[in-house]
């Protein structure tokens, strides 16, 4: 059900960027508006490079698949930040050195 809902939004808010006047496509131009945060194309790209870094096959369904990623990963953010939740210090360090 929330992946509908994030999928119907994310639709939404496409069609709404596209359907604005045109835009020069500079890095910073936005892509998607998630609640009040910006996803740019910049932060597009970067999530598409990190996706083929780790295995991802390039193809036509790569710029959605990230897309899709950035949209819940703000969607989290947003509740975890309305929820008051913060990392410990400790768990971001983990995380870091797991992913390193």
């Amino acid at each position: 059900m929330l992946r509908r809902a994030l999928l119907t939004l994310m639709t939404v808010t496409l069609f709404a960027l596209t359907a604005a006047a045109p835009q020069a496509q500079t890095a910073f131009a936005p892509v998607a508006l998630v609640n009040d945060t910006v996803i740019t194309h910049y932060d597009l790209e970067q999530r598409m490079r990190l996706l083929v870094v780790n295995g991802a096959p390039q193809g036509p369904q790569l710029r959605s698949i990230a897309l899709e990623q950035l949209v819940v990963d703000r969607v989290r953010l947003d509740a975890a930040k309305r929820a008051g939740v913060t990392p410990a210090r400790s768990a971001i360090d983990a995380a870091v050195e797991d992913y390193a």
